[in-house]
């Protein structure tokens, strides 16, 4: 079951978070509405015993640009291991975190192939996150200008499990917090 919520556009939000592993997410304004709130993921950090381990974010003109040949670099995930560029596809080890970068070559996102990061911590903690194109948009082109980041949880221990994301995954309690991010802002009071 999918279940739309709404960040604030442009401000960091602790989404998932379990033993000394934080996932920190920013999104971006949703076109076409508010700009003070966002529903697609542009930037995101995994932070472990409260230093960034890994932090992704979009080329967000890759897939508006020219094809280009198909090799090992990474074009539409800046992906940052311990503050170290990881320009290519492959492997790395941060923090007991292990992170593969891959390229998926028959889905596109406008001219670039989709490119995924899996980041994983023993047996119960699992994340991969992906470029996505915009798939509510009619035209190609739209669908890769407004490119984003989805993340899906593989692994996780629901007992450990804290964040707006099990929250809204109804399995840590839902705060007032969280509860606001599940009001479409068109139809949101103003906050006090």
């Amino acid at each position: 079951v999918e279940t739309r919520y709404w960040l604030p556009a442009g401000q960091e939000v602790k989404l998932f978070a379990q033993g000394d592993v934080e996932i920190l997410a920013t999104a971006g304004p949703t076109p076409g509405a508010d700009l003070k709130v966002g529903d697609w993921i542009h930037s995101m950090r995994v932070v472990r015993a409260s230093k960034t381990a890994v932090s992704v974010n979009l080329n967000r003109a890759a897939p508006l640009a020219p094809a280009m040949p198909i090799d090992s670099s990474l074009r539409l995930l800046n992906v940052s291991i311990a503050g170290r560029t990881m320009g290519s596809l492959g492997n790395a080890t941060v923090d007991g975190l292990s992170v593969a970068a891959q390229r998926d070559t028959v889905k596109k996102i406008g001219n670039a192939s989709a490119e995924s990061i899996r980041i994983t911590l023993g047996a119960d903690f699992a994340v991969s996150v992906l470029a996505a194109k915009a798939v509510k948009f009619p035209s190609l082109a739209e669908q890769a200008r407004h490119v984003h980041l989805d993340l899906f949880f593989d692994a996780i221990d629901k007992k450990a499990a804290r964040g707006v994301l099990p929250e809204i995954w109804g399995i840590a309690p839902m705060s007032l917090e969280t509860k606001r991010l599940l009001v479409d802002p068109s139809t949101r009071p103003p906050a006090e």
